[in-house]
């Protein structure tokens, strides 16, 4: 990805901004700033992982950070 420096930056500020958002919105849970997904995401988020679900995101966030820092990428 040397070639496309553009495409890696796009890559990473998407998929950051995708973890980010979900892990605001299971945060927040059913707050109006989130939206209807945002609810409903978190809602699941919450009955499927319990209080794994505050953590996983912002772990995946951090993985995406050292993904992004990677020479190789």
């Amino acid at each position: 990805m040397k070639e496309f420096p553009i495409l890696r930056d796009a890559l990473f500020i998407t998929l950051f901004g995708v973890v980010f958002y979900l892990a605001m919105a299971t945060i927040l849970g059913d707050s109006g700033i989130i939206g209807s997904f945002g609810a409903d995401f978190s809602a699941l988020n919450q009955e499927l992982f319990g209080y794994l679900s505050y953590i996983y995101l912002f772990v995946f966030g951090i993985g995406v950070y050292f993904l992004y820092r990677r020479a190789g990428f």
